[in-house]
């Protein structure tokens, strides 16, 4: 259950532990329901922002002094080159920030964290072949889409042993987008 408050914070986290104490799943977000912008906005940290912290939490007691923590972000926390991402942007960016504190939290366990922020990526929700991709590719340094193997390729040796001194980054794959 996700729900929004506009101002008691204190109560608003008192119904969601609640909600969570009695076995269910409570998100509770700040946002003035009277204000479309604001709800949006909420609704987005929900999916960019909140999962990748619930399921850091819930790996963390698994985790030894080799862990990795490795979240896929956006290149778009750092760049604008179009309009219409002002409520995703900050989202995404909110992931960097949360790598680089988690890497000082964390780092004395020998736990990694870092992120991946991916630029335009051939997907199902984000085509290579449609009208707008056009746009997306004139704004790559190297005129195409990535693939999927290209960001994998990358998790994959963050996850190596070999990669041990590298924490609180976050590196762009993004094939020099909006350079």
């Amino acid at each position: 259950m996700a729900f929004t408050y506009r101002e008691t914070t204190g109560a608003a986290n008192d119904v969601e532990q609640e909600i969570i104490d009695s076995g269910g799943q409570a998100l509770a977000l700040q946002a003035d329901s009277a204000d479309p912008e604001a709800l949006r906005a909420a609704r987005l940290l929900a999916v960019n922002v909140r999962t990748i912290f619930v399921a850091i939490q819930a790996a963390l007691p698994h985790f030894d002094a080799a862990g990795r923590i490795i979240s896929i972000g956006s290149v778009l926390a750092d760049r604008a080159p179009i309009s219409g991402i002002s409520v995703y942007a900050p989202t995404k960016a909110a992931i960097a920030g949360l790598t680089r504190n988690l890497a000082r939290e964390l780092g004395p366990r020998g736990i990694t964290v870092n992120t991946i922020q991916r630029g335009p990526v051939a997907t199902d929700m984000n085509p290579d072949s449609e009208d707008f991709a056009d746009t997306v590719r004139s704004l790559t340094a190297v005129g195409h889409y990535g693939q999927p193997h290209d960001v994998a390729d990358d998790v994959a040796f963050l996850a190596r042993v070999e990669a041990r001194f590298v924490t609180g980054t976050t590196w762009n794959v993004d094939g020099g987008y909006a350079l």
